[in-house]
């Protein structure tokens, strides 16, 4: 908790940036903030977004039953969630037509990425850690 991981990452020699992970314009400025940076200095950016988790890390449960978060807490936190907020808070700008054109253009995305990794070959063993940004 003394060691913010966003600072460690700084001192690595990685540009990095912290924001709000609540705040939906926040985020979107933030990220298009680090797009620029990587498009015009060709170097990588860390993102670091103070959000809370509303499902497993892995798995699409609650991990209330797992007994370090309370119902309550996740209940709290349901109410708060930034996407639903932001949806309420802007109907002039997220109507049911932008959402499904967002929705369609994500789901279009993700299959083209699928067929470019079902048909992509291993890399060989000589080149598969380039351009893998980490300092040990």
């Amino acid at each position: 908790k003394s060691r913010p991981i966003y600072k460690m990452v700084k001192n690595m020699g990685i540009k990095s940036i912290k924001a709000n992970g609540n705040q939906v314009i926040k985020v979107y400025d933030t990220f298009n903030k680090a797009k620029k940076f990587v498009n015009n200095y060709n170097k990588p950016v860390f993102l670091e977004f103070d959000t809370f988790r509303q499902v497993e890390h892995c798995g699409p449960f609650k991990d209330d039953q797992l007994g370090y978060r309370s119902k309550k807490e996740l209940n709290y936190w349901k109410t708060k969630d930034p996407i639903i907020n932001f949806e309420k808070n802007n109907k002039k700008i997220i109507t049911e037509s932008v959402k499904r054109k967002i929705f369609k253009q994500i789901n279009k995305e993700i299959q083209v990425a699928f067929l470019f990794a079902k048909k992509s070959k291993f890399p060989n063993s000589k080149t598969a850690f380039n351009n893998i940004y980490a300092k040990i």
